[in-house]
């Protein structure tokens, strides 16, 4: 089965600002998003809580730990021409 076609993904990601409001984005390396900018984050593991999702991504990624503040929003995913569906809050 794969995620995000056999059943809808669920991911992650982390809205980071500096001092001056500035937004952390970071260039992806790995297809299918390869060359491209965003925030980091990635999916969820089973049993893992969101914000420990979050932490994790974010460390991995990035080498740096976070707290985590309130969810944002939450991002619907889509790809018609792939058939992916991924949930991000």
């Amino acid at each position: 089965m794969v995620i995000g076609k056999d059943y809808i993904g669920v991911g992650c990601g982390a809205f980071i600002l500096n001092e001056k409001g500035e937004l952390l984005l970071q260039q992806r390396n790995k297809s299918p998003e390869k060359g491209f900018w965003s925030i980091p984050g990635g999916k969820l593991e089973m049993f893992e809580t969101f914000n420990d999702a979050v932490k994790r991504e974010t460390k991995e990624e990035l080498g740096v730990e976070i707290e985590v503040g309130d969810c944002l929003g939450i991002c619907d995913h889509i790809i018609p021409a792939e058939e992916k569906h991924w949930v991000s809050p």
